[in-house]
């Protein structure tokens, strides 16, 4: 996750970064967001946005 924040632009543009949109350990549904990926330039955006499609071990889930 972190990687992903500094491709969108942190911590040096204040609004870029990566918000998590659900605690640790919740129940997510299939489809639900789990973070959202914020950078002050599309082209930022687009560089976080594939690594972390590329890089789908990022977030693990396990079914319980």
């Amino acid at each position: 996750m972190a990687r992903v924040a500094k491709l969108a632009g942190a911590p040096h543009a204040k609004s870029a970064g990566v918000l998590l949109d659900t605690r640790i350990g919740s129940k997510v549904q299939a489809g639900e967001p789990m973070f959202t990926v914020h950078a002050e330039s599309l082209g930022e955006l687009d560089y976080a946005l594939a690594y972390a499609q590329a890089n789908t071990d990022i977030v693990q889930i396990i079914e319980r």
